[in-house]
């Protein structure tokens, strides 16, 4: 009996190491071959019934899925609210299309530039909805859709006769945001009400301007009435003289008629090339705006900024 259990234990013991120095001869072999293919062996008959999943297998399915362009034709454009939903739900489509439908091809609105190569397509693009329901602007609608990856924002206004009616009553566009895409605020002084939307105007190495393009109601339509300094810097010439950071603050728009004056601070802040603060000057702005042409004149005499600082922000702000 003895002699059987010690036989039986040796086999059992054996067994054991032989499978132990595989399972470790199979892990070695694991690690220091490289990865086999697809192609470098076919399926076993147990594997062929079984669905294997890797990230590959996810990504090539996405993949495989047609990029659709959606049909602007059968969109709902009956309100802001639908198109807004028409746009977030669509990944491409043809804008030209899109402002087609919505009458924008006689240029009779303010900004409206779609007879040349502004924002002609979509891909990804994104909307929104803002009402203000105050002032000169009760009973409206500003949808606002860009594309980021072209830097092109268009901004449309719509009025609500009623629930159901919209009627489109203003454009405004913009095609260039490297640093930041257009973005809107509301003011209201001395009684009217107006749209600031702020904007880029020029991007480079140690150069960057924000202006605010302002915006206003004019029997029954949205007009341009100014364009004023919002933030930007100059350090290109910091080597030679001292850089510039600008920071402006609208502190009042009066209007008379079609005409608008806009007063507002500038600070003028003065740096070296490496960014030291050399003092900041505090200048009183005052620009003439008007309705009917849509000109921003800068007043000379009610304004104290230097002719250098002048022509360095006149550089920054470009043609809007």
């Amino acid at each position: 009996m003895d002699l059987v259990r010690y036989a039986t234990l040796f086999v059992i013991a054996t067994f054991v190491g032989v499978v132990t120095t595989g399972a470790v001869r199979f892990a070695i072999d694991y690690v220091s071959s490289p990865p086999c293919t697809a192609a470098a062996s076919s399926p076993s008959p147990d594997e062929t019934n079984v669905t294997m999943f890797s990230d590959s297998a996810v990504d090539s399915s996405s993949t495989d899925q047609p990029d659709v362009e959606a049909n602007v034709d059968a969109a709902d454009i009956s309100s802001p609210y639908a198109i807004q939903g028409f746009v977030d739900s669509s990944p491409r489509f043809d804008a030209a299309r899109l402002w087609e439908r919505l009458g924008i091809n006689k240029g009779e609105i303010v900004g409206d530039e779609s007879g040349s190569s502004f924002f002609r397509n979509c891909e990804n693009c994104e909307a929104d909805t803002d009402e203000p329901n105050f002032g000169d602007f009760q009973d409206t609608v500003l949808l606002r859709i860009e594309n980021r990856g072209t830097e092109e924002c268009r901004y449309l206004l719509f009025h609500k006769s009623d629930p159901d009616k919209f009627r489109l009553i203003g454009i405004i566009d913009h095609n260039f945001g490297r640093y930041d895409m257009p973005h809107h605020r509301w003011l209201e002084t001395n009684g009217t009400t107006f749209l600031l939307v702020r904007v880029q105007t020029v991007s480079g190495t140690g150069v960057a301007m924000f202006a605010d393009r302002i915006f206003a109601m004019r029997r029954g339509r949205l007009v341009e009435v100014a364009d004023v300094p919002g933030s930007g810097q100059e350090l290109m010439s910091c080597s030679s003289e001292p850089g510039m950071e600008f920071l402006g603050k609208i502190k009042d728009i009066s209007k008379r008629g079609d005409e608008f004056t806009v007063r507002l601070t500038l600070d003028v802040k003065y740096i070296d090339c490496k960014d030291r603060d050399l003092g900041t000057k505090k200048r009183e702005m005052v620009y003439k705006g008007s309705a009917r042409t849509q000109k921003t004149i800068l007043d000379r005499k009610g304004s104290n900024i230097t002719s250098n600082e002048l022509r360095i922000l006149r550089d920054l702000m470009g043609e809007i």
